[in-house]
């Protein structure tokens, strides 16, 4: 494989903070749950489910790797001279197990695509969060099913109802002590 070099959040806050920013590609190698949570602004999400990755014994096709025909048309005629790549927390990309996402999308591009460089943010989503939250979109949204108390908290709640009419009807009712 071509060396591939890491670099750390600064540079990449660098790169996405520069007029540079429209010519590199940022691929984040993460599950599609993973980037629709919170991801690093301008990333595209790769398209490999597990069986697809194994059936073609590790080979991603561009198709799955750029999902965007447009931007996958840019990175063949040379629009884009850096493609941008991270996972959840590789530190080295030479300790990454050879079937990891980030290894087979670097291995696939590589193979793929002429005279491109690519690059691998040392430490992953995890590091850009923790040292530039400002490049981090968070997508969550709260699952309406988290928000419903269970059945334990609704018991306390109503008990906590129930105390707090029974101690304001023992107030006067009189118009004045309302307002």
């Amino acid at each position: 494989m071509e060396t591939v070099c890491g670099v750390d959040v600064s540079e990449v806050s660098e790169v996405l903070s520069s007029s540079s920013v429209n010519r590199c590609l940022v691929i984040d190698c993460r599950s599609f749950l993973a980037f629709n949570q919170s991801r690093i602004v301008q990333a595209i999400n790769i398209h490999c489910p597990p069986i697809l990755k194994r059936r073609s014994g590790g080979f991603i096709a561009l198709e799955n790797i750029v999902p965007c025909e447009t931007k996958r048309a840019q990175l063949l005629q040379g629009i884009y001279h850096t493609v941008l790549v991270y996972d959840e927390s590789t530190q080295d990309l030479t300790k990454a197990p050879s079937d990891s996402n980030i290894q087979s999308v670097i291995t696939s591009l590589l193979k793929q695509v002429e005279n491109l460089t690519i690059r691998f943010i040392k430490g992953g989503f995890e590091a850009v969060r923790e040292e530039c939250p400002v490049l981090c979109m968070n997508l969550r949204l709260s699952h309406p099913m988290r928000d419903k108390p269970s059945h334990k908290e609704r018991n306390k709640q109503s008990r906590m109802v129930s105390f707090f009419v029974v101690e304001c009807s023992s107030l006067p009712h009189s118009r004045s002590s309302l307002v």
